[in-house]
């Protein structure tokens, strides 16, 4: 932790340069409109540390200012010192609220505000509530329902994706010579660019529509080797579609490292293409200087979330209707099938079941047939099935049939069965068939029953179901009234995937299958087969794939936004350090180019202020679901966060109690221009109510116009009756708002 004296040092340094952060209207101190780090925050520390008379106001009074003279500041600062108490620990203290103003109002979040400068015993102790403390500025801390604004992120890149490998900048376009510094662990550390005699820079571009007051923060050395010569300078500038007229956001000489912040202008709002630009210029010839940078932050101001009407729906654990127990670990997936809505739920790492405790419970299908009814027990799955991985409503166009089926793998006596049972909605039974079994391998994500899809072969015409095993290969079938379950499977076509496949779509008319680092195709016909047809190997920096992470998730298709046909999006989590990037493949009449959409654990560091330390991102699957305000079709997914910090609730802490599972609800929306907003179920997280993380399922009702979330991930920790179900009117689920 920094020490106070350090604290003092790094005031200081910060006093000697760099431009000041103007926010706007509280702890306005001189009384000139604004409130500015170099006055303001300037002004409260040095009274806090007992100065007056001329060594308080001396060089800390703007040239507008109302309030010019020490004794109107004095006096000023006197009659709102109850206000100065900017944790909340009773008193005022220059190396605690002094610090903590002056720290904010130069644009430090997160950690770095509150780091050495809160109370042991402040009742205002995170980044999050200083933040809003001092912005609200009247000694009320606000009301996220009181409709006011809040601040989202638009762009975040820290650079630091984890386990990705060298090009860790597809979201920047690049001119001239720019990639990213890294240790020796492959750990990414910013971005460089040689600039002046051979001209390069980064460039991006995001949406700014219906965002206001954008702000930009960034950590920047402009210049890594010497002085610069011949009018070299560091360039900040914006655009509104990526083409002149560029507007400049600073210029700089410097040679020290700095983090600033910005304000843009208002008429930086409203632009679908608005674009950054960070470049080396010079006046001169010659000179072939590098600047560095890292942490790129861009946040636009929308509305407060108010009114929103979240509604639990699973309370673990109650006894249903029929008397029957429901409870559970994890609510595992969501389904819609014909007018009711099925859910499952495991007990993995629940004390209700055997394996963990005394109980004797085993994996469920759930089902409500109105909005009213509470969850009840449709299927008992029965002895060794913690979950059913699987379950999905499927048609066969051919025959005219849906069914509901759901599958899993089962253990016993050193081998492993796949099994997968199909309903009878006319009775409400359920049959089991058991298409596959083999040695039980010595990992079990091996054998993992993920994916389920329905395609018609392009070359046989014949309709067929295909479901996805571990590393094993794929079960094919196809709808047959006569057999049990009403499927007849073949023999398992081995697939030589290099980790579980986690991941299956028809894109193009065309199955494509994600396993590991690759992506496969089926290649159609009578005696079909998998070709490997893209690798992400490349992003690997050491080569290390790790199950159960290590594969690609909920994988589904889109538009192709730059050409014909379907694009596939999916979340990669090649490991334990991965941080929740979507990715899209668009096909380019060779194979596919790949584009980074977003970093998710990125935007929720913004977001909560907080180090993010790993994100699992769309554990099965993309929802996509068409905007009743825009008539726009857009994508939801939901996360699994592992963050540090110490400001908000976690469960499943690591040993050194500084990082966790956050235990708020946090979905991200996919908007149709492939810009992403975070959310969260229920708002944030309160810390007293159970775990709403790891949203594993969501699902439209098919009761009303709401939507279903549901998850919690047990990470071999122990997790009985933590299952949870929330929804809320699509309408809510898709605002773009401040929770």
């Amino acid at each position: 932790m920094m020490s106070r004296s350090a604290c003092v040092v790094l005031i200081a340094f910060a006093l000697l340069g760099g431009p000041s952060v103007r926010a706007i209207d509280t702890f306005d101190i001189d009384g000139d409109g604004t409130k500015d780090a170099l006055t303001d925050g300037l002004l409260v520390l040095r009274h806090l540390f007992g100065f007056s008379g001329t060594t308080l106001t001396e060089g800390a009074i703007a040239g507008d200012a109302s309030r010019s003279t020490a004794s109107e500041i004095e006096s000023y600062l006197q009659t709102n010192s109850v206000y100065l108490d900017i944790d909340d620990d009773g008193t005022t203290d220059a190396l605690t609220d002094g610090l903590l103003l002056l720290r904010y109002l130069f644009g430090f979040t997160g950690q770095t505000l509150t780091e050495g400068a809160v109370s042991e015993t402040a009742r205002r102790a995170s980044a999050t509530e200083i933040g809003s403390y001092i912005d609200a500025g009247d000694g009320d801390s606000g009301d996220a329902g009181g409709g006011g604004m809040g601040a989202v992120p638009l762009f975040v890149d820290r650079f630091q994706p984890g386990n990705i490998n060298g090009p860790t900048l597809e979201r920047w376009t690049m001119q001239g010579s720019c990639t990213t510094s890294a240790d020796n662990s492959g750990v990414n550390l910013g971005a460089y660019c040689l600039g002046a005699a051979t001209p390069s820079h980064l460039q991006t571009s995001f949406n700014t529509t219906g965002y206001s007051n954008i702000r930009l923060s960034y950590g920047r050395l402009p210049n890594l080797d010497g002085a610069f010569e011949n009018g070299e300078r560091f360039v900040a500038e914006w655009s509104a579609d990526g083409s002149a007229p560029w507007h400049l956001i600073e210029e700089s000489t410097a040679t020290e490292f700095a983090g600033v912040s910005f304000e843009l202008p208002e008429d930086a709002s409203g632009h679908p293409d608005f674009t950054l630009r960070f470049s080396v210029e010079a006046d001169g010839v010659g000179g072939s200087e590098l600047f560095w940078m890292d942490n790129v932050v861009v946040t636009g101001d929308v509305p407060q979330c108010v009114d929103h009407q979240w509604k639990e729906q699973y309370d673990a654990p109650f006894t249903d209707v029929n008397g029957e127990f429901v409870g559970g670990s994890e609510i595992f997936r969501i389904v819609r099938h014909g007018s009711d809505l099925f859910a499952t739920n495991t007990y993995w790492f629940d004390e209700n079941n055997p394996w963990y405790g005394t109980g004797d419970q085993w994996g469920q299908i759930l089902v409500k047939s109105t909005e009213a009814e509470e969850w009840r027990e449709d299927y008992d799955l029965g002895q060794g099935v913690l979950r059913p991985e699987v379950l999905q409503s499927v048609t066969f166009d051919s025959a005219g049939v849906n069914l509901l089926l759901a599958s899993t793998y089962r253990l016993e006596s050193g081998n492993y069965h796949i099994d997968v049972w199909t309903r009878d909605d006319s009775t409400g039974n359920w049959t089991k068939t058991t298409p596959h079994s083999g040695i039980t391998p010595a990992d079990t994500h091996d054998i993992s029953v993920r994916q389920v899809v329905v395609h018609q072969d392009t070359v046989t015409g014949e309709e067929l179901i295909l479901l996805t095993v571990g590393t094993q290969g794929m079960l094919e079938g196809r709808y047959d009234a006569d057999e049990p379950g009403q499927i007849s499977w073949d023999p398992l076509i081995p697939v030589n995937f290099n980790s579980r496949a986690m991941g299956m779509a028809i894109a193009n008319d065309i199955v494509v299958v994600g396993g590991g680092n690759q992506i496969w195709h089926r290649v159609d016909g009578a005696a079909p087969t998998y070709a490997m047809v893209h690798d992400m190997g490349d992003l690997v920096a050491d080569e290390n794939l790790e199950p159960p992470q290590g594969t690609y998730r909920g994988m589904t298709t889109i538009d192709n936004p730059v050409g014909a046909g379907e694009s596939i999006l999916f979340s990669w989590v090649p490991d334990h350090r991965s941080t929740g990037i979507i990715w899209r493949l668009d096909p380019d009449g060779v194979g596919y180019t790949r584009t980074a959409e977003t970093d998710i654990g990125d935007l929720l560091s913004a977001y909560l202020e907080v180090p993010v330390y790993f994100s699992l991102c769309t554990y099965s699957y993309f929802l996509p679901v068409t905007n009743p305000a825009t008539g726009n079709l857009e994508h939801l997914g939901g996360c699994l966060n592992v963050i540090g910090g110490n400001e908000y609730p976690t469960w499943a802490q690591n040993e050194a109690g500084t990082s966790g599972h956050y235990m708020g609800g946090v979905y991200f929306i996919r908007h149709r221009d492939g810009s992403y907003t975070l959310r969260e179920v229920r708002g944030r997280h309160n810390g007293e109510d159970d775990p709403r993380d790891s949203i594993r399922a969501i699902e439209l009702s098919p009761f009303d116009d709401s939507v279903y979330f549901g998850g919690h991930d047990s990470a071999f920790l122990p997790s009985t009756n933590l299952a949870w179900m929330y929804s809320a009117s699509l309408e809510d689920v898709l605002e773009v708002c401040a929770d």
